[in-house]
């Protein structure tokens, strides 16, 4: 995925709840920490230079994600990316943060 100015997404829940407010305690249930860190740090990276404004819920899609890049079906939202250029991964152990991130 190349990203422009702005660009319209759709995204998972998990990367909803990322993007909206750094919360990741949903995957918990269902994902070990080393998963939870693998995707944050998948986000980081597809999302670099970008930060995400998230919309309202879209519904049940097959329609992969924008974010993380899961083919699984499940709620997608929409969102809007926007240049963000601060916004870079820095691995600072586990779980991967990123730096200057301006949506989580």
């Amino acid at each position: 995925m190349t990203l422009n100015d702005l660009n319209e997404l759709f995204i998972c829940s998990d990367c909803a709840m990322l993007h909206a407010n750094g919360d990741t305690s949903a995957m918990t249930l269902s994902h070990t920490d080393a998963e939870i860190a693998e995707f944050v740090e998948t986000v980081c990276v597809r999302m670099a230079g970008h930060g995400v404004a998230v919309g309202e819920e879209y519904g049940f899609s097959w329609v992969g994600c924008d974010s993380c890049g899961s083919n699984l079906g499940g709620d997608r939202h929409l969102a809007t990316s926007f240049p963000a250029p601060l916004f870079q991964p820095k691995r600072a152990g586990t779980p991967v943060v990123c730096q200057n991130r301006t949506s989580f």
